[in-house]
């Protein structure tokens, strides 16, 4: 989950505890808790009238306690399904159709919670609700609910292009005519959610902008390999272009690259989507799990974020130690591949000389590693403390910087330089950029310096292709064991 997935988590997490706060009122109403008058905004004496009974509520049996949890329970599941809580309805649907859709789900759900809250009160307090008292609290609820949603919508639509260019994902459409052309204009309204790329397709046959056109159909592996895509639109016509689409298909796959392909083959005109997005057949070949994922991002969050609280002073240490040793600077930063091929900064504290980048190339005949990673066993180059901090792998520290920010995850495939990104001559190995890069992975864990690269590429994938949320734990467990082993680089 990047700065901006968060940003909306936000968001929408912020609608459903002021809903579950205002419709909290509600129940407390026709339970006889609370009185809510219909001059509460208006009335200093409603307003003071009201705050007290709130404040007594410490009264509340353990079953009006329950009643109360399971009510809010409920309203936040029915007002999910209605689509209330999702950031893209919410800035992306038509203003009027928003309004009715605040409206029917509050009838729906008061409808399934009316009936329900009255029975419960009569059988906790063998009386029926005042219905005066009862018209009168949902009107004000009901009132406030829909002006502070409409309210906030409007809002959130003049903040709409929340996401920066730099977070939204990368597009390539495959196939340029009126349909594609239609479609690059209206997937980016009235909200920005990805920047287009450009097309691929045969210049003869393309009527789009010449520097609009990346490369042609046969091109597309290459270009791919080369560049940050993360999503695919194909918009070839099914007739006459079967075989190639399959082919892109096969090379998105192989290359773990997000491919959607458009569903409207027959052009039917009944079929009227909410979103443009559903005209396509979503091909996501890592079998994302978004909970999960959800799960392994806050983790990091929170790991990462403790971690440099309490390390700050070892931080210090190393770094001064640092100085001391070799001047500074303390960190080395280098910039490096990351997901879909994105490039960062990625933080590490200096373990070798300040010239070490300018003399790789001398040293490049002593590689130890076959394929495009470099690794020598006792690098010249690598310093006396340097030789300590990767023993105990301290040098790593710096990455939860990479972790808090997200560029990167504590567990997944390493993080890789410009120079070996470039050296890789296997496609089916580029499939290891479709997923966040990590300070450890298989690889620390279960190869580690006995491993060469195509052992190395098969433990990355491997994750990728079977990751589930435990391996992360359990890859975890055995870093640790391997850092006190001091078995380091």
């Amino acid at each position: 989950m990047n700065q901006t997935n968060i940003k909306i988590s936000i968001i929408e997490k912020a609608f459903q505890y002021i809903d579950g706060i205002l419709f909290l009122f509600l129940p407390l109403a026709l339970i006889d808790k609370i009185t809510i008058s219909g001059k509460i905004l208006c009335s200093l004496e409603s307003t003071q009238a009201f705050l007290s009974d709130f404040i007594q509520l410490r009264g509340l049996s353990l079953s009006q306690w329950l009643m109360l949890i399971f009510s809010v329970w409920l309203w936040h599941s029915i007002l999910t399904d209605m689509g209330l809580y999702q950031y893209t309805i919410i800035v992306e649907e038509r203003r009027k159709h928003f309004i009715l859709r605040i409206i029917v789900s509050i009838a729906a759900a008061l409808s399934c919670q009316f009936p329900l809250l009255s029975i419960l009160n009569f059988l906790l307090n063998n009386s029926t609700p005042v219905l005066q008292n009862v018209l009168i609290s949902l009107a004000t609820w009901t009132g406030i609910f829909f002006i502070y949603r409409v309210a906030g919508a409007t809002i959130l639509r003049f903040d709409k292009n929340i996401r920066q260019q730099d977070d939204l994902p990368h597009a390539l459409i495959v196939g340029v005519n009126e349909r594609s052309l239609a479609f690059a204009e209206e997937i980016n309204y009235p909200i920005k959610k990805y920047v287009i790329l450009g097309y691929a397709d045969e210049a003869s046959r393309s009527p789009a902008p010449q520097h609009l056109l990346l490369c042609s159909l046969n091109n597309i592996e290459k270009y791919l390999s080369e560049n940050r895509v993360d999503i695919v639109f194909i918009m070839l016509p099914l007739r006459g272009f079967y075989d190639t689409i399959a082919k892109i298909l096969k090379e998105c796959r192989v290359q773990g690259t997000e491919a959607q392909l458009v569903n409207d083959f027959f052009k039917l005109p009944f079929i009227q989507p909410r979103r443009i997005e559903e005209n396509f057949l979503p091909c996501d070949f890592n079998r994302k799990f978004s909970l999960e994922h959800d799960f392994k991002r806050l983790f990091d969050l929170i790991f990462s974020f403790l971690g440099l609280a309490l390390l700050s002073p070892l931080f210090a240490v190393i770094a001064l130690a640092i100085y001391i040793d070799d001047g500074w600077p303390a960190f080395f930063v280098q910039e490096r591949v990351g997901l879909n091929k994105r490039r960062f900064k990625m933080f590490k504290f200096r373990t070798m000389v300040k010239d070490a980048e300018q003399r790789l190339a001398e040293l490049e005949r002593f590689n130890e590693v076959q394929g495009a990673a470099f690794k020598l066993t006792n690098d010249p180059r690598v310093t006396r403390l340097g030789k300590f901090l990767r023993k105990t792998s301290l040098d790593e520290l710096p990455q939860l910087i990479n972790v808090l920010f997200g560029t990167m995850s504590l567990v997944g495939p390493r993080p890789l330089p410009i120079r070996d990104f470039e050296r890789f001559f296997s496609n089916s190995h580029r499939r290891r950029f479709s997923a966040k890069p990590g300070i450890t992975g298989r690889w620390q864990t279960e190869g580690r310096n006995e491993a060469d690269f195509d052992k190395w590429m098969e433990l990355d994938l491997n994750y990728i292709d079977n990751w589930k949320l435990m391996d992360d734990f359990e890859i975890l467990f055995k870093t640790v064991r391997e850092v006190v082993g001091c078995k380091g680089k």
